[in-house]
């Protein structure tokens, strides 16, 4: 049986995988709630644009290119 597939924000999960930067790291480099990260990698939130300014430099990417469509901050 095939399990159903979730969204996620790909382009994030791959940058985390790059830098072999756990949701956990990535929480306490950033300032952020594992949880609340955990949201915004499952894009149920959208984050703010000082959030997303914070992931982006915590990952050395630029932020256009983990949040793309730019969202409705």
């Amino acid at each position: 049986m095939l399990r159903a597939v979730r969204e996620k924000n790909i382009p994030l999960v791959l940058a985390m995988l790059k830098s072999r930067i756990s949701n956990r790291r990535l929480a306490e480099l950033t300032g952020l709630c594992p949880d609340h990260l955990s949201k915004i990698i499952n894009l149920r939130v959208d984050p703010q644009p000082e959030t997303k300014s914070k992931i982006a430099e915590a990952l050395g990417v630029p932020e256009r290119v983990l949040f793309p469509e730019g969202g409705a901050s």
